[in-house]
């Protein structure tokens, strides 16, 4: 641009169906455009700017990047008052339903985006852009959108045609399960009384040899489960299931229980629901369209609730971002909700010059469900942190519970050959047209090329020991990058002949690796090192750079080693700690980063609680307050 411009626009995001008008616009001034359609949840990691028809796009540097999602938390807390309880209630076909939750979520998400198209303007040197974005809630939005009359008309009209085309779209889906439940059988499972959600198709898998996502099955809990899958699994994997006797349903299909009265009331609720959507919802058309989509599958589930003796219904933290009303709509109907974390979550680190802001959470400022079920105490505090304690959440430390067999590393023989096991954790580097999404990420590529090549000194180093390697990522991916180093220790004769290297896949049981473990390091800072604790395991983070600054485990000390000499030195120790007969001990400054009682299997722990906090509530469940408190003295020692 050879003058600077007097006005610049700024989008959202850009997809298949307004890309003509930015487009168009892009030839009267320049254009900033937010996370594109596809994107997936890396909201502020691009900004294209689009100028005469022509695109640039701009990757913010990591430092700056990091600092997106506390700055959007803080307009969040501030605009939107999330700390207390502000519901936005609708009511159509005799449903009434607090939506606040779902609308906070997405303004989340557009918060993040719109720090980093600021911040582009800035480093650009254009003017402050003027925001056409939706920023859905009731008058929250008048401080941050543009107050100039013509652009705010301009901006409601398209916001309008963007939800309005959603509220249709969702309508049609639910004619669409009315159709195909008309037409097939219904379905009959028994007695159900917990519906658990939020299986990816990664935990596909058979219990005992993948990550498999209907490990609850083999937790004696009270809980008759009905998993609800996101896509049916293939005829394989669906003989699988049969083999296992898991019930489980599509969400596509989960009209089907419901007989052909009930289907009739669901049509005539749909009717009533949709009757009122040419008309404004307290002056707001584009609200009216939003609720009206969000109905359409409350009126679903609603249904669900009561024509199923459901008590409690479960989801995971990969659906923490979902604006479907599933819980929401069931929490009404008297259903209990709960959300269960199967990861540490140990969000990024800040690098040196990057200023030390941990309270954002990365989308983890608002949620719908009752119960959340973390790691340890220490999570358990910063998420509540993140959700500024509000009052609806309730949070609870439960220990490391993961998909897979937790049992495996409460069985002894594991080191029945007297070798010492290394496991080593990676954390995936993207690459591909995923880089071009998400940008660089905290760990450059000369990071995993070192660390790799420290794992084949301690090879070199310590010849009586054995490396488990266990990436994150499969090796074949398509979207993620290994270093060369990482190839050389798994195809080095060497140790390959020896029988010092074995590999577990990437979608192995995730317990197995820690099971092998008597040492486990990871680079920062990946779950299993604390899952590794848990289980009386030395969890090491190893950072050969020394780039991480403020982190949330500044207690770990020695157990955060930043040189190859600090680590082998520990790794020695715990090697002759082993050969001695030592037990493992938690150092005292870390037992908040653990489940308050170690070695106690989480799995078993998450489920009995959810069943005596949902399923009978004369029984005492777990609570956050006593959970958070510290462990006693005997749980310390192994």
């Amino acid at each position: 641009m050879s003058a600077r411009p007097k006005l610049v626009l700024a989008f959202q995001h850009m997809d298949r169906w307004n890309s003509w008008f930015l487009r168009l616009c892009s030839w009267i001034c320049p254009v900033l455009i937010g996370r594109r359609s596809g994107g997936g949840v890396w909201a502020g990691s691009a900004v294209d700017l689009w100028y005469r028809g022509c695109k640039t796009t701009d990757l913010p540097p990591c430092i700056e990047k990091m600092s997106y999602p506390h700055i959007g938390w803080r307009f969040l807390r501030r605009h939107f008052k999330i700390g207390t309880l502000s519901p936005v209630t609708y009511e159509s076909a005799r449903l009434r339903l607090d939506y606040s939750p779902l609308l906070l979520k997405d303004i989340e998400d557009e918060l993040i985006t719109l720090v980093s198209i600021r911040a582009v303007a800035r480093r650009l040197a254009l003017p402050r852009p003027v925001y056409l974005g939706r920023l859905l809630w009731p008058k929250g939005g008048d401080k941050i959108l543009s107050r100039a009359w013509q652009v705010r008309i301009l901006q409601r009209f398209l916001v309008w045609c963007e939800e309005f085309r959603y509220a249709v779209l969702r309508l049609g889906l639910q004619g669409a399960r009315l159709f195909f439940a008309l037409k097939g059988g219904r379905c009959d499972f028994g007695r159900i009384n917990t519906l658990w959600f939020g299986v990816c198709t990664n935990e596909y898998g058979k219990y005992g040899e993948k990550r498999s996502f209907y490990w609850p099955e083999r937790v004696s809990s009270g809980l008759n489960i009905l998993y609800v899958l996101s896509y049916a699994p293939d005829a394989k994997f669906a003989c699988v299931l049969a083999e296992e006797k898991v019930r489980w349903v599509s969400q596509f299909h989960v009209l089907r229980f419901l007989n052909k009265s009930q289907l009739v009331r669901v049509t005539w609720k749909l009717f009533r629901a949709l009757a009122v959507l040419p008309f404004p919802w307290r002056g707001s058309w584009t609200l009216r369209a939003r609720f009206c989509g969000l109905h359409f599958d409350s009126i679903i589930w609603d249904e669900i609730a009561r024509a199923l003796p459901v008590k409690a219904a479960v989801t995971t933290c990969s659906t923490w971002t979902s604006t479907h009303p599933i819980l929401t709509a069931l929490r009404a109907a008297g259903v209990k909700t709960a959300i269960w974390d199967y990861s540490a979550f140990a969000v990024p680190f800040h690098h040196h010059g990057g200023k030390p802001h941990h309270n954002h959470g990365g989308h983890r400022a608002v949620h719908e469900a009752e119960r959340i079920y973390v790691w340890s105490p220490h999570l358990a505090e910063w998420n509540a942190e993140n959700l500024c304690h509000n009052p609806r959440n309730q949070l609870v430390p439960v220990g490391p519970v993961m998909c897979g067999n937790a049992r495996l590393c409460l069985e002894k023989g594991w080191h029945s050959d007297g070798k010492f096991r290394i496991v080593i954790f990676d954390v995936s580097r993207v690459s591909g047209e995923l880089e071009k999404k998400v940008g660089s990420l905290y760990i450059p590529a000369e990071y995993h090329d070192s660390f790799w090549k420290h794992m084949q000194r301690l090879l070199q180093d310590f010849q009586d020991t054995v490396l488990v390697v266990k990436p994150k990522r499969s090796v074949q991916s398509r979207h993620h990058a290994f270093s060369p180093a990482f190839f050389e220790i798994l195809e080095g004769r060497e140790w390959g002949s020896l029988g010092r290297v074995e590999l577990i896949e990437d979608d192995a049981d995730p317990y197995l690796a820690i099971a092998k473990a008597d040492i486990a390091i990871g680079m920062p800072l990946t779950s299993p090192i604390f899952a590794a604790w848990h289980f009386n395991r030395i969890g090491i983070f190893y950072d050969p750079f020394g780039i991480v600054g403020s982190h949330l485990y500044s207690e770990m000390g020695r157990y955060f080693c930043k040189s190859y000499q600090a680590l082998n030195a520990l790794v020695q120790e715990v090697r002759q700690d082993k050969q001695m007969g030592r037990v493992v001990n938690l150092p005292r400054e870390m037992v908040s980063y653990v489940s308050p009682v170690p070695m106690e299997n989480p799995q078993e722990t998450l489920l009995k609680d959810l069943s005596n906090w949902a399923l009978d509530g004369s029984k005492t469940a777990r609570t956050a307050t006593t959970r958070v408190q510290a462990p006693t003295e005997a749980s310390l020692v192994a």
